[in-house]
């Protein structure tokens, strides 16, 4: 979201970034920096106007109600009227921008082909101008959920930077297949443990591979075992966490980048992978699927069904035996052509030009409701924050 908001502020329109502040105040997981971190210390070259607030302990720890009450009071001050506002995943975000859907056309976007997306959507459809799906079956299944809506329903994956210069082609000449996965680490979503039988598979047929997991997650011990139960432990890497700038770089030097996930909604580990020359090995879920026929998908992105990891080895020597040159070429002549945040902005650009007007002389909303709900989720904050502080003593 920070990209888009970057490119609509390139373009010299205005734009504002909404995000509360946990910096000035002690919060219980500022471990790794927060997006407002992130934001300030980036040397954009362009700004957008950031709207923000402190918030601490009971924003952390509080109900939704009350947090759902800061971000609709941090919009009706910050935001002028009429100014359409795109909302992120968090359910509190949805309440709180919808409270004030009468005064601003309300844009929600559902990111994966998941339950609690539908639930959002469900919920919210009636107080909502626009609904994002991004891919077609997501957007699809939108518009059969809510036939009597009149929020429009539109197909818009997301974007990513794209740099307009060549990728020098780091990869190793030593014959070594470089497979990469990243993400959370998880199970139900992500499948991971189907990643190291697809690398033996591979292995097994006389490629060498080496693997790169770059990400971390609740079920790091089972992909740990099950990497170790193919034999792959010595030609494995776990690389946790890493910044940005470190993830491209694995990336670039990677050769395929493997997805075997159970559901999903347009990845952008996949944008990423393809714009830096990283070829896509990934299963038919969700926003994948919309691409298997494309005409620039060929050569650089192939698919198998959930759960078949002999379709996955095979679509992964496919990969292998495309030369790596055209491989590359191919992979980032297809992410410059439909994953760039330049696109993605003037789709959003075209909905918004094709939603009704809100009505400008509409109220902003009640500072009495904005201090009724900081009163009423002091108890709820006091006591989850008591009970996870106990809970570390006893660790």
């Amino acid at each position: 979201m920070a990209d888009a908001a970057l490119q609509w502020a390139s373009t010299g329109a205005d734009c504002w970034f909404l995000v509360p502040d946990p910096t000035q105040v002690r919060v219980h997981s500022r471990q790794r920096p927060t997006l407002i971190d992130l934001l300030r210390e980036a040397e954009w070259g362009v700004s957008f106007r950031l709207a923000t607030v402190p918030v601490g302990r009971l924003f952390e720890f509080g109900t939704a109600s009350y947090r759902a009450n800061v971000y609709a009071h941090l919009l009706a001050r910050d935001v002028p009227a009429g100014v359409p506002v795109i909302v992120s995943d968090d359910s509190a975000v949805w309440a709180g921008a919808t409270a004030l859907a009468k005064r601003h056309p309300i844009i929600g976007v559902l990111h994966a082909d998941e339950e609690k997306y539908y639930s959002l959507a469900k919920a919210n459809a009636s107080r909502v101008a626009a609904l994002v799906g991004v891919s077609h079956r997501i957007s699809n299944k939108i518009a059969s959920l809510i036939p009597e809506s009149r929020a429009a329903i539109a197909t818009i994956p997301c974007g990513i930077p794209i740099a307009a210069a060549e990728i020098a082609d780091n990869s190793d000449t030593d014959g070594t297949l470089r497979l990469t996965w990243v993400g959370r680490i998880q199970e139900s979503q992500k499948r991971i443990s189907d990643i190291p039988k697809i690398a033996a598979l591979v292995g097994k047929s006389g490629v060498p591979v080496r693997l790169s997991i770059v990400g971390d997650g609740p079920d790091r011990d089972l992909l740990a075992a099950s990497v170790s139960a193919a034999g792959l432990s010595s030609s494995t890497d776990f690389l946790g966490w890493l910044p940005k700038p470190e993830v491209t770089r694995v990336l670039r030097r990677s050769d395929i980048l493997v997805l075997p996930s159970n559901f999903e909604g347009m990845p952008l580990s996949v944008m990423e992978a393809l714009a830096v020359g990283c070829a896509i090995v990934a299963s038919r879920t969700s926003g994948i699927e919309d691409y298997t026929r494309h005409p620039l998908a060929d050569g650089c992105l192939w698919t198998h069904a959930v759960g078949d990891v002999g379709e996955a080895a095979q679509c992964v020597k496919k990969a292998h035996d495309v030369p790596h040159a055209i491989r590359r070429a191919r992979a980032r002549r297809f992410a410059a052509s439909e994953f760039s945040i330049e696109r993605n902005v003037q789709a959003y650009r075209n909905l918004i030009s094709e939603l009704p007007p809100p009505d400008m002389r509409a109220e902003a909303g009640s500072r009495f409701r904005h201090a009724a709900t900081a009163a009423a989720s002091v108890p709820v904050a006091t006591w989850r924050s008591a009970r996870l502080t106990i809970q570390h003593m006893i660790k």
